[in-house]
């Protein structure tokens, strides 16, 4: 009788491991097949996204267009022209344009810069009284690497690196005759706390020309310019999500090609200018710095200029 019941028992035992083995295969079946339907369906909308951005121009991850444009604009007034007595003074917009991008990857950009000067109705820094005028300057085609050397540099440094092209689409280029000119910026960011940070940056330009010498356009022979270096640091502190203080300076050096046909030597001038910002970000796609300059010159002694600037970044879009 023992002996039955041991045996219906381990039937009993084999039978229920049989059918629990078998309902754990199935449930391991089904988890694999839910798995690959997921992965599946995540596939199919990366790739749809995929084919919506490159149809459309919007990384719809982001919400942000792949396009972009952007306006830039810095001028200044010297400081004797607010104590000159003279009456309405000129604003000289020396700087401004208009940026066209297109981002090709999280890291790399391509742009193109139509720039220009502007200066207002006045007396100038000289004296002289002038209308309101606009120059072309010589336009730019950039590529911009951002995070480069991500993996080596510490989490809290960036490092980017922008050759930019000119074109010689200003009146003082094409009467020295240049072919283009090549800037090979860098900058290297160093991010202290959530939102200040130290920011390095180096820029050589050196510039192709026709000829070592020019005539301008009041009969003087000159030598055309060969290379520029600028190269500045600069501390961003941020006081509050509105305002931020920017102390810096920048070190200015200009050479040009000497020319023994017209007894003319290399001409180089440096100078540093140092600089005081407070950055006021209207809204996210604006924001004004009014700044303070003092600009010596390292070569004359005793030569320096102080004036205050505005400087604004809108992104159009």
């Amino acid at each position: 009788m023992k002996s039955i019941l041991l045996v219906i028992t381990f039937a009993a035992s084999f039978l229920t491991s049989f059918a629990v083995a078998e309902t754990t295969q199935t449930s391991i079946q089904k988890i694999d097949e839910v798995q690959k339907a997921e992965q599946s369906s995540i596939e199919n909308t990366e790739v749809k996204k995929q084919t919506r951005i490159e149809k459309t121009g919007v990384d719809y991850e982001s919400g942000r267009s792949k396009y972009s444009l952007s306006f830039f604009s810095i001028g200044g007034i010297d400081r004797s022209q607010l104590t000159s007595g003279q009456g309405q003074q000129s604003f000289y917009f020396f700087e401004d344009f208009l940026a066209f991008g297109y981002k090709v990857s999280k890291d790399f950009k391509l742009s193109a810069r139509y720039s220009f000067n502007y200066s207002t109705a006045g007396n100038d820094k000289f004296g002289k009284e002038v209308t309101d005028k606009s120059d072309t300057r010589d336009m730019s085609l950039l590529m911009t690497w951002y995070n480069v050397f991500e993996d080596q540099l510490p989490s809290n440094v960036s490092y980017k690196f922008q050759p930019r092209l000119y074109l010689p689409t200003s009146d003082k280029s094409k009467a020295q005759g240049t072919i283009s000119a090549l800037r090979l910026e860098n900058e290297l960011k160093i991010y202290v706390g959530k939102y200040s940070n130290f920011r390095i940056w180096s820029g050589p330009v050196y510039s192709f020309q026709r000829a070592t010498a020019y005539t301008d356009d009041k009969g003087y022979i000159k030598t055309t310019d060969m290379f520029n270096l600028k190269q500045g640091a600069e501390f961003y502190w941020s006081l509050s999500k509105t305002f931020g203080l920017a102390p810096g300076f920048e070190v200015d050096d200009n050479w040009s090609n000497a020319s023994p046909v017209n007894a003319k030597n290399e001409y180089h001038t440096t100078s540093i200018d140092y600089r005081l910002g407070l950055d006021i970000k209207v809204a996210r796609p604006l924001s004004f710095m009014l700044g303070y300059s003092h600009k010596r010159d390292l070569i004359k002694i005793g030569e320096y200029a102080d004036g205050f600037t505005l400087m604004t970044n809108a992104t159009l879009f």
